[in-house]
């Protein structure tokens, strides 16, 4: 489980999004443990007050997907957003409150990111912490401050 700096306000995560461009991630390099997964470093941890924390990382998964922007989400237990997401799901359905999970996460995202990043939702995985959800796009390419 990655650790989850303080949550920011969304300008102050939008000014910090360039940072997670920097670096494209190996995943073979990560799941060998000779780099490090960015969900273990902040620049590529943006957390919300209400308990959202997206991760964003630009990944290489090799052929014949080459490299793809990675955006996952993660609910902070018994968070703000956790109690709304339980509360929804008791009142409307499991899937009801996943497809809420999923309507947020990619708005948030859309104003980190100023919506120049096409995203989209792949599949939800089992953590130990309950579960995550996860969207790919194309490869945005390195900030343009680094063109």
């Amino acid at each position: 489980m990655p650790t989850i700096p303080t949550p920011e306000t969304v300008s102050s995560l939008r000014r910090r999004y360039p940072a997670a461009l920097r670096e494209v991630y190996d995943l073979e390099s990560v799941r060998l443990g000779s780099q490090q997964s960015p969900v273990e470093l902040p620049c590529h941890t943006f957390p919300f007050h209400d308990g959202l924390t997206l991760f964003v990382s630009r990944e290489d998964y090799g052929e014949p997907h080459g490299r793809l922007l990675n955006v996952s989400a993660m609910v902070r237990r018994d968070s703000r957003l956790d109690v709304q997401l339980l509360r929804t799901g008791r009142r409307s359905g499991r899937e009801a409150s996943l497809r809420e999970l999923i309507g947020l996460a990619e708005s948030r995202f859309g104003r980190i990111s100023g919506g120049r990043s096409p995203i989209r939702f792949a599949a939800f995985s089992l953590t130990a912490n309950g579960f995550s959800a996860h969207w790919f796009g194309p490869d945005p390419g390195p900030p343009p401050e680094e063109t």
